[in-house]
């Protein structure tokens, strides 16, 4: 009857606000008080009407082929969520007559459920319920860092949030088995520091750290290395490897061999470039680079290539167009990798050797250390 009329109306109502408010171009970006008042006003109706108007976004976006539009609007969609359940929140605190549950929205499947009460068990925390996905560079060069979060955040799902870091100590650049030594004890720190991610990717090919930042953490903990080569091996009977100095090559087939991966590794050659010449715009590292995968292809036999350093992430585009093989850029392998674990629910196992390290003094420099 007239009821049911009035509730179709304020439901096609608030959808048509919130569709306005998240597809709205240059006129309302996440970041503009605009957006934010939009959302806090939408943070004052019934939890019914946001559930529709979520709904009704998702339905009318899903299917639209303009893949960067599609990112846009979903990053834009849990923006606002965020603001919402924080309105709401500060609400409940207060008091008052109504009580103001979580909305809780999980962007990767398009699905939506409201909560009466905070977030349920095993669902992502109070401050962004987004994935929680901790990137670390083991060296201390910030440019490094902020490219690799660049290549991290193009291929991120619309509910994950990179946390990109670098230690505050360490070598500028890893090349090399005694620059590894050094850049561990950071790796170490900058996971102690995020406890709460729910999935870590160590960010240099060398896979500094790895095995023992699994043995501080439950969160699956990818290496860009490891990430790289298991995805070519899966595109092409053999691989080949671009690394930048021939002084890394050692380290990386010893992690060949380490991963059971050996055998469908063509080659692992040197561009023999620095790689903080990678940060360098006026140095020849792609064409370098670009030399060295056409020798991979025409005389080693690989069917797939694999960049060899997190400072290569933005090539890979680039170079894949140019030769007609699938490029690796283990940076963006990581991320799928590390979400797809964390969304199975995947912890790492505790049973052997990734057990948490026992309790013991450490002495003089290594103190701090200490488990």
């Amino acid at each position: 009857g007239s009821a049911t009329v009035n509730i179709e109306k304020q439901k096609s109502t608030v959808l048509t606000e919130f569709a306005a408010l998240v597809t709205a171009g240059s006129a309302i970006t996440r970041k503009s008080n605009n957006f934010k008042a939009a959302a806090e006003a939408m943070s004052l109706r019934p939890a019914w009407q946001i559930k529709s108007a979520f709904f009704g976004v998702i339905e009318d976006y899903h299917y639209t082929e303009d893949r960067d539009a599609r990112i846009q609007i979903q990053r834009k969609t849990q923006y606002a969520l965020r603001i919402i359940n924080n309105a709401r929140a500060d609400r409940a605190k207060k008091g008052g007559k109504k009580t103001y549950g979580k909305v809780f929205v999980h962007l990767g499947k398009w699905d939506v459920n409201i909560e009466k009460a905070g977030v349920p068990e095993n669902k992502h925390d109070d401050q962004n319920m987004y994935m929680r996905i901790l990137l670390i560079n083991p060296n201390t060069t910030a440019s490094m860092t902020a490219k690799m979060a660049a290549a991290a955040e193009v291929v991120a799902a619309a509910d994950s949030v990179i946390t990109a870091t670098q230690p505050e100590g360490g070598p500028a650049s890893i090349e090399g088995y005694y620059d590894e030594a050094f850049s561990v004890p950071g790796v170490i720190d900058e996971v102690k520091k995020h406890p709460q991610a729910d999935a870590v990717i160590i960010g240099c090919f060398d896979d500094t750290g790895l095995d023992a930042a699994r043995c501080i953490t439950t969160a699956p903990v990818i290496g860009i290395g490891e990430a790289g080569f298991h995805l070519a091996a899966m595109l092409g009977g053999k691989f080949g490897v671009v690394t930048t100095l021939s002084r890394s090559v050692p380290a990386l087939e010893h992690n060949l061999h380490k991963y059971g991966l050996a055998s469908r590794c063509a080659k692992v050659r040197a561009a023999e470039v620095p790689v903080l010449e990678l940060e360098n715009p006026e140095s020849n590292a792609r064409a370098e680079i670009s030399r060295q995968i056409d020798i991979l292809l025409r005389q080693d036999g690989a069917e797939a290539v694999v960049l060899g350093c997190a400072g290569m992430a933005d090539l890979a585009k680039s170079l894949q167009a140019a030769h007609g093989v699938p490029v690796i850029d283990g940076v963006a392998g990581a991320v799928k990798l590390a979400e797809g674990l964390a969304r199975l629910g995947l912890k790492t196992s505790k049973a052997g050797g990734y057990a948490a390290p026992a309790k013991k003094a450490y002495g003089g420099a290594m103190a701090a250390w200490a488990p």
